[in-house]
């Protein structure tokens, strides 16, 4: 899956510059992945909906 490998550049180049990274896409992977997009890579609404859950989840816990 491309979008996994570029997912890993971002990951190291984040690590890298000491940015915070969110995995959105991880989460989608394990759900049925290809009905959460509406070419194979960018999201649909649902997709979109799925990976506001990841941040808003994620950020909370920054956030506390």
């Amino acid at each position: 899956m491309v979008v996994l490998g570029k997912n890993k550049i971002i990951q190291e180049v984040c690590k890298k510059e000491k940015v915070r990274y969110i995995n959105v896409y991880g989460p989608l992977i394990k759900q049925r992945y290809n009905k959460l997009l509406d070419d194979g890579l960018h999201p649909n609404e649902k997709g979109y909906s799925e990976m506001f859950k990841v941040l808003k989840s994620k950020l909370g816990y920054w956030l506390k």
